[in-house]
């Protein structure tokens, strides 16, 4: 769902796809947000806070109270990447036993994890639309995730609202990484001539959007978009040095993928 205000339909979409128990995970950031608080009012909530890109081991000190949390049938993760990764996993681990690091990397042979919607609030994410999701261990500083093609968002929302929020410096370190990350898919060995075509894009909507003096909804529009088309080109293609680069700076100085970028 791309349209203006678009967080205010969540309810609504909830309904529609018949869901009555949802559980949505946000970014503490957001706790006092009357926007986000009015268009979520009446769900069970549970506010987060990411001081760094989710571990295994968070993963499993949050599935235990999850858990505690009985017929659930749905997963909103509303916030940046951390979030909505955290969400998948919590979707998986939810219908899934055992520790989150048994699922570690592309595992197979796993119960169907809860629906998850997707609500990101920033710009270099693209989990909205891709079924990875980014963990670390930080005992063995291993960066794999949980990998499952089971784990798709049935649904994303972009808000441009909600863009709006993130301090400048973000947004921008979040474009450039979208965009830097589109011409790593763009010269990808692996990629063939749609996932070009989705790097091109990408690369070209962030172009013509930093030439933009005024920071209007088209604007953001323009960045979740070319985020999208990034996330969608190098997710069907494969990484380069910047990925890699990226890897090593998180797990090691845990700094945050778009500065990292």
């Amino acid at each position: 769902i791309d349209k203006k205000n678009s967080l205010k339909s969540l309810k609504k979409e909830i309904k529609n796809l018949g869901f009555k128990k949802p559980l949505i995970i946000c970014d503490k950031v957001f706790i006092r947000n009357s926007y986000i608080n009015s268009s979520i009012k009446g769900l069970k909530k549970r506010y987060l806070e990411f001081s760094h890109e989710p571990t295994y081991q968070d993963l499993n000190k949050e599935i235990k109270e999850i858990k505690k949390v009985k017929n659930l049938d749905c997963i909103v993760g509303l916030g940046g990447g951390s979030t909505i990764d955290f969400s998948k996993g919590i979707a998986l681990l939810y219908n899934n036993k055992g520790s989150s690091k048994n699922f570690m990397g592309f595992p197979e042979n796993v119960k169907k994890p809860l629906p998850v919607i997707a609500v990101p609030t920033t710009t270099s994410t693209g989990s909205e639309v891709v079924f990875n999701a980014v963990f670390t261990d930080i005992k063995d500083k291993i960066k794999l995730g949980i990998n499952s093609e089971k784990n798709y968002p049935i649904l994303s929302i972009l808000d441009t609202r909600l863009i709006k929020m993130a301090p400048r410096n973000i947004i921008l370190q979040s474009a450039i990484a979208s965009l830097l990350r589109s011409i790593e898919a763009y010269t990808s060995v692996d990629g063939n001539d749609i996932t070009r075509l989705l790097a091109l894009n990408s690369f070209e909507i962030f172009a013509e959007a930093f030439k933009s003096k005024i920071w209007n909804d088209n604007f953001y529009k323009s960045l979740q978009w070319g985020c999208v088309f990034s996330i969608l080109s190098l997710s069907n293609s494969s990484g380069g040095p910047c990925g890699i680069i990226n890897y090593y700076l998180s797990v090691n100085y845990n700094i945050s993928q778009p500065l990292a970028y």
